[in-house]
């Protein structure tokens, strides 16, 4: 959040099993500033340390 505006979310649209697909959508005004990394790497890293296999096409 910035000065209390959502600009970027993640989360999983789907979950199968322990297979849980991502969704990152971001304000196009802030796009272009890495913060899709940054909340992919939370992400995966959430997925890893929950016995849980990441998948985005």
């Amino acid at each position: 959040m910035k000065r209390y505006y959502l600009i970027k979310i993640c989360f999983s649209g789907f979950v199968s099993d322990n297979v849980q697909f991502i969704n990152i959508e971001t304000l196009e005004t802030q796009r272009r500033k890495k913060l899709g990394q940054r909340v992919a790497y939370y992400f995966l890293k959430d997925c890893l340390e929950n016995v849980r296999i990441p998948y985005w096409d």
